[in-house]
């Protein structure tokens, strides 16, 4: 297993991760990904192949990156008032390991406030991979606590 792979490595990357949403700093946290990366919120837990069902989001890069001009566009109507996020995860556990990739799972809260306060919570569960000893996001999925209930609009990434 290599180094990079350790709990608190892991651990360490997620939080530096929520550190880029919680400035808005929408560019680097794009750069956290493979060129294939991909960032999904399943709409309800039995949707083991996220491919193959409706979403709340799923995002590869080129969706990410036009996701993001839309948060910084000064016209953006969407985006009228100033966002403020604080994300927090409470440990990491890595699910599956080999030597260049690995899965893990991590619980986290998320309060947003964009003219309301909006609170959630859930798991991340996180694919990375190492290109070039870079460690990588392959595929982000948040599975929220009340998937499946009636949201309101989630304006930013978990």
């Amino acid at each position: 297993m290599s180094e990079m792979f350790t709990e608190e490595t892991l651990l360490r990357f997620i939080q530096d991760e929520l550190r880029l949403l919680n400035q808005n700093a929408f560019d680097d946290w794009i750069d956290l990904f493979t060129d294939d990366g991909l960032y999904c919120m399943p709409l309800d837990e039995s949707q083991a192949d996220v491919s193959t069902y409706d979403m709340i989001m799923y995002d590869n890069k080129a969706l990410m990156n036009i996701r993001k001009e839309n948060f910084n566009h000064p016209a953006s109507p969407s985006m009228k008032y100033p966002m403020r996020s604080m994300r927090m995860v409470s440990g990491c556990r890595v699910i599956e390991v080999d030597a260049v990739s690995c899965k893990t799972e991590t619980p986290f809260m998320a309060s947003i406030f964009y003219q309301e306060m909006h609170w959630y919570a859930g798991n991340y569960y996180h694919e990375f991979t190492l290109i070039d000893g870079v460690l990588k996001i392959k595929r982000k999925q948040v599975n929220l606590l009340n998937m499946g209930a009636p949201l309101s609009a989630i304006m930013t990434y978990l």
